[in-house]
C-alpha cells in the first residue's frame, strides 16, 4: 500500500533534510477551478522552516487527509507547483519541490500549462520530483 510506505518514509525524509541543515515547507492543494475553489491551496505560515518545527511535523503527520476529496479525479498540480515555486522565498540555490499526489494534473482547467511550469522550474533552478500514490479507501 503506497500510503503505508509513504507514512513510514516521511520521518526518514525529514531526518535527511535536518541532517543536511536544510529547510522545508509543506503545501497542500486540490482544485482551483472546481469544487475546492478558495481553499484549493495551503502552505505553512512563513517561509522555509526547520524540519523539526512543529508546523512541519504536524503537516507531515497529517498529510494523508489532504489526499482525499475534490469533485473530480484531477487536481491543480501545475498551478500548485507554479505557486510554490514562485512565491516561496528560497534560501539557497539547492531547490527541490516534492509533490505527493493521488491524482493526475488537470490539463484544461489550469492557469499554467505543463510547459510553462517546466520553464519556470528550469529558470529558477528547481528540481521537481512527483510521487503518485494509490490511496486505499
Amino acid at each position: 500500500d503506497d500510503t503505508l510506505a509513504l507514512r513510514r518514509n516521511i520521518d526518514r525524509v525529514l531526518a535527511e533534510v535536518e541532517q543536511k541543515n536544510a529547510r522545508i515547507s509543506v503545501a497542500f492543494f486540490g482544485d482551483n477551478q472546481s469544487c475546492d475553489d478558495q481553499d484549493w491551496y495551503h502552505r505553512n505560515k512563513g517561509g522555509l522552516l526547520s524540519p523539526d518545527d512543529d508546523r512541519i511535523v504536524k503537516a507531515a503527520g497529517n498529510w494523508e487527509g489532504a489526499l482525499t476529496g475534490g469533485c473530480d479525479w484531477q487536481e491543480s498540480l501545475f498551478d500548485a507547483v507554479w505557486k510554490t515555486g514562485t512565491e516561496l522565498e528560497w534560501e539557497s540555490d539547492d531547490r527541490t519541490i516534492i509533490v505527493i499526489t493521488d491524482a493526475e494534473a488537470h490539463q484544461t482547467k489550469t492557469h499554467h500549462t505543463e510547459s510553462e511550469v517546466m520553464g519556470m522550474l528550469n529558470q529558477e533552478g528547481i528540481v521537481l520530483d512527483t510521487i503518485l500514490v494509490g490511496v486505499r479507501f
